[in-house]
């Protein structure tokens, strides 16, 4: 290892290459910098695959649009947003838009 620094907004080592030419990598993909603590704990494993969390989300989503629904059920119209629900399309029964009462 020649030098380690930051450059280019993150922490490099610069070092020769079998052919002697001088490189930067990113300090992360050596040895300089010790292992993230939770990385290191984890050892690769996690509780959730990404489908697993991306689909969690999905359904987050889904339920906020239902709690935002049955709020708005519940109120007059004024309190309602416009565009209630994935641009309009899905506003509560019995609910006008504000732009059908003008």
């Amino acid at each position: 290892m020649v030098i380690y620094r930051q450059n280019w907004g993150e922490e490099r080592v610069w070092l020769h290459d079998a052919q002697g030419r001088l490189i930067s990598l990113p300090a992360l993909w050596t040895s300089v910098i010790a292992a993230d603590a939770f990385v290191a704990v984890s050892a690769g494993r996690s509780m959730f695959r990404v489908a697993e969390l991306l689909e969690l989300t999905r359904l987050i989503e889904e339920l906020k649009k239902l709690k935002q629904r049955e709020e708005c059920k519940g109120n007059d119209v004024v309190n309602c947003k416009e565009n209630d629900v994935e641009g309009g399309r899905d506003a509560p029964d019995g609910v006008l838009k504000l732009a059908e009462m003008e």
